[in-house]
């Protein structure tokens, strides 16, 4: 990019931060969206976490809710153009038309259980599935587009552990607390396999010590972690290849799961539930292996054995790599996301708010602008 070139600017509003995996693609899109002349902020409702806890790089800005309001934000700085998550876009829809009505805005659905319509004043809609796709309610004039998650293929690759498992390894990633993520499946199916043979690890969104707690009142030794790095992840990820063991996920809805594709792009298998955008990211018996909770514990305990113990298993490793080369590259869906800034900006969507360009043109102070802007938010 020539030094002339003004960088393009991209704000990212999100309802809560957790590290999990909405957090990690928006901090994947930014890394790769740098390279190519945009730079990214990230606005979080909620209070600024602990800084241990902070992993979204120097390539994405930050701002809280318990330091700077939206409004404030908005008044502040020029964004080109705005996404948001659907759990807040009910929240800032109004205050975004008022405050930037130039900046096209588009909703984030990353699952398929959707709380509400997409709010009329949206530009356009990414889904993460086909699936989250077929869960929107919105009107037909709205851009709606399936990107995928992308993942960094200079961190989730093949390697070797620092230290490998003495025994198979089987793991659970989500928050223990959300019912859809379904826990208590992982655990049935834990207490069908030999403790002698097999280990048992959860990283959990939510916490260690309440997993470490259901797993002695199941009868089992769970190894529980808290939310890691990308880079521990793909250690994590490594050391289960490495043990012969599997990443199972056992969720009752999901759309597209970040830790699917970097399991495989580290070449631990994948056996997991054939919900939501799920069997749009594994094919299977190709590159992972895909069963129906309504099948119980013991048609998915056959399928661990057979990515743990049988000959398919390097095949599918292998499968699964391929895959993850060829759909789900952050690089691919970056350039996804920015043909569509490209095709909103150059497509004019919105009619400016023509008081504030009035007021320049008289010589106004961009004080008395700003004023202007937080006045229009609070109508």
């Amino acid at each position: 990019m020539s030094a002339s070139t003004r960088w393009l600017s991209v704000l990212h509003v999100l309802p809560e931060y957790r590290n999990g995996g909405v957090e990690t693609v928006t901090a994947n899109i930014a890394r790769a969206m740098s390279k190519c002349g945009w730079h990214s902020t990230a606005y979080f409702w909620c209070k600024r976490p602990d800084p241990s806890r902070l992993h979204v790089g120097p390539w994405l800005s930050t701002s809280w809710a318990d330091e700077c309001s939206l409004g404030t934000l908005l008044a502040r700085a020029q964004f080109d153009v705005i996404t948001c998550h659907i759990w807040a876009a009910h929240k800032i829809a109004k205050v975004v038309r008022r405050l930037a009505p130039a900046a096209p805005l588009i909703v984030t659905c990353h699952g398929i259980k959707l709380p509400w319509p997409i709010p009329p004043q949206t530009d356009a809609v990414v889904a993460v599935a086909e699936a989250s796709r077929r869960a929107l309610n919105c009107s037909e004039s709205i851009d709606v587009r399936v990107i995928l998650n992308g993942i960094d293929l200079d961190i989730f690759h093949p390697g070797s552990p620092s230290e490998v498992p003495h025994k198979r390894v089987l793991l659970w990633i989500g928050r223990s607390t959300d019912p859809d993520k379904n826990l208590a499946a992982f655990l049935t199916l834990a207490s069908r396999f030999d403790p002698a043979r097999y280990e048992f690890w959860i990283v959990d969104g939510d916490g260690t010590s309440a997993v470490e707690g259901i797993g002695e009142w199941a009868g089992l030794t769970v190894r529980a972690f808290s939310r890691l790095s990308q880079y521990e992840m793909c250690e994590l990820y490594h050391r289960v290849a490495a043990s012969s063991g599997c990443l199972v996920v056992t969720s009752r809805a999901e759309g597209c799961p970040l830790s699917i594709p970097e399991a495989m792009g580290c070449g631990c298998p994948v056996v997991a539930s054939a919900v939501g955008g799920i069997p749009e990211v594994i094919t299977d018996g190709h590159d992972g292996l895909l069963f129906d909770l309504s099948d119980g514990a013991s048609r998915c305990a056959d399928l661990v054995r057979t990515v743990t113990d049988g000959p398919a298993r390097g095949e599918i490793v292998r499968n699964g790599l391929e895959t993850v080369r060829k759909r789900f590259c952050v690089k691919s869906t970056a350039e996804q996301y920015v043909g569509l800034f490209r095709d909103l900006l150059g497509g004019n969507r919105r009619k400016k708010n023509r008081l504030p360009s009035i007021l320049a043109h008289w010589g106004w102070s961009a004080a008395y602008l700003s004023r202007h802007r937080l006045i229009s938010m609070r109508r």
